[in-house]
């Protein structure tokens, strides 16, 4: 059994590799680009190929998903390999290498099959070795999926999340101290505020450095680094919500804003949350997207990981490398991971604090269909603010909820178009 489960994971290992990171991490390149249209495809097909093989790559080398799911896996990258076989004999010629590739790869894919079945009837796949290969495989594909959102063409020196990406320069920057800390933010533009709160392990640019050009052409961004993130420093206090959203408050009193429009991504959600329920008056409205208002709001296997995550996990990632470029220790990594982790460690429930406090805010509420965020969590969260009626009957409410289809956690701030097609028609709709 152990040369079966080696053979299979070498194997199975190789096509995720092969035919999920790699296309992950060069999808975006112009040699993708110039690949498809000389197989005669549309660039959208690209895209879609793209997020189906990271998808089935994902299917097949995590030892959890069900046995259906991964005969469909098999049978959609075989389906996929002699597609490609067919378009380079077309296009290429039969005896051309680029033909004669992917029957290569669908051999060693016949391979892992085989090899799967035999495992399976051994009892090999069994639920206590999941998340001793989710948790790894899970960051790999946030690292490629990273790629796609965050990377450049090779036009641009293949210099990821440079600080000029956006094209445009704030208007101020600087650092405000607020609660013992000295936190950085950015301001673009002029007219109704909009503080961007980011993501964890995030910074202002690698989280909203693609709406910022568009959303600062009718009005004032405030953009954050939280406590330890992007160019501000940490210090010596336990990570929280709470916390961070005082330190927001205090960087709006510091810049003399009454009102604000505030946007938050995951743990920067979590953060805007707070701030409405700590100072509602100064809150106007609210976008929160991807995020929870209580511990368990998260799906199970992702509380299941939270744990788990360590600072070795992310070597090689774009949150890694801007953290060395931005921070002004580079070298609290090691303590910096497993403290951001504490966030989700507290058991916390804020539903009757937005209740009491936030409820008549308009808040816009946003996540993917595949989200890390549990569906259920997203409409318990939209009645909170006023959601969830008959709209023929009452009326439409102020607050409005987006579940974006085959979208993952990562995946909603991918969707620049829709985002800034949205959020500024739900921020500009009357009060």
């Amino acid at each position: 059994m152990k040369k079966d489960k080696i053979i299979f994971w070498v194997a199975t290992g190789f096509i995720f590799l092969f035919d999920s990171v790699l296309p992950a991490l060069t999808s975006h390149t112009q040699v993708a680009v110039e690949g498809i249209q000389h197989l005669g495809f549309p660039d959208y097909f690209r895209v879609m190929l793209t997020i189906f093989k990271i998808t089935g790559g994902l299917l097949l080398i995590l030892p959890i998903i069900p046995p259906r799911m991964k005969e469909w896996a098999y049978a959609g990258f075989g389906f996929n390999f002699i597609s490609a076989a067919v378009a380079h004999g077309v296009v290429d010629g039969v005896g051309n290498f680029q033909t004669i590739m992917p029957l290569i790869i669908f051999a060693i894919l016949a391979v892992s099959y085989l090899k799967y079945h035999k495992l399976l009837k051994a009892g090999y796949f069994q639920k206590t070795a999941v998340m001793k290969y989710a948790t790894p495989l899970l960051v790999m594909a946030l690292v490629g999926t990273s790629s796609i959102v965050f990377g450049q063409n090779e036009h641009e020196n293949n210099q990821q999340f440079s600080v000029d990406t956006m094209n445009i320069e704030p208007d101020k920057s600087g650092y405000a101290p607020v609660n013992g800390l000295k936190l950085y933010y950015e301001i673009y533009g002029t007219g109704q505020p909009l503080v961007l709160l980011h993501g964890s392990f995030m910074n202002i640019d690698m989280c909203f450095g693609e709406v910022i050009p568009e959303l600062s052409k009718n009005r004032q961004i405030i953009a954050v680094e939280l406590q330890g993130h992007g160019r501000t420093a940490d210090i010596d206090r336990p990570m929280s919500f709470s916390a961070s959203a005082k330190d927001v408050i205090g960087l709006l009193e510091h810049l003399n804003v009454k009102n604000a429009d505030v946007f938050g991504y995951s743990m920067g959600g979590g953060v805007a949350l707070q701030v409405a329920a700590q100072r509602p008056d100064l809150v106007r409205k609210l976008v929160i997207a991807s995020a929870v208002f209580k511990y368990d709001g998260w799906h199970p296997i992702a509380l299941e990981m939270f744990p788990t995550f360590t600072a070795d996990m992310f070597e090689g990632t774009p949150m890694k490398t801007e953290y060395e470029r931005l921070a002004p220790d580079p070298t609290h990594w090691k303590a910096f991971v497993p403290r951001v982790m504490t966030m989700d460690a507290d058991h916390y429930n804020w539903k009757a604090e937005l209740e009491q406090k936030a409820s008549k805010i308009p808040a816009f509420i946003i996540v993917g269909d595949a989200d890390g965020v549990m569906l259920e969590h997203v409409t318990e969260m939209y009645h909170i603010f006023g959601g969830g009626v008959f709209g023929d009957i009452s009326g439409l409410p102020k607050s409005q909820l987006a579940i974006l289809p085959a979208t993952t956690h990562v995946g909603v701030m991918m969707q620049t178009d829709w985002l800034l097609k949205n959020v500024p028609a739900f921020l500009d709709a009357p009060m």
